[in-house]
């Protein structure tokens, strides 16, 4: 019998912008929007031993329907 491991890595809850809630005061308000390019750099040596990646992603990565000002 021929056995393959396949390597599932989950982490835990991701908020990359601001909550619907409190809007300029998330992650993307504090740190801009060149930051989520680089958020990644210090875990991405360890997720990249698995075959599939997966966390929870708390809120909608999008600027449809914001308001400005």
């Amino acid at each position: 019998m021929n056995q393959s491991v396949f390597r599932i890595i989950a982490v835990g809850d991701l908020q990359l912008g601001d909550s619907p809630t409190c809007v300029g005061f998330g992650f993307a308000s504090r740190y801009g929007p060149d930051a989520l390019r680089d958020v990644l750099d210090d875990v991405t040596p360890s997720l990249a031993g698995a075959d599939l990646v997966f966390g929870n992603l708390e809120v909608p990565l999008s600027m449809r329907g914001r308001r400005s000002g």
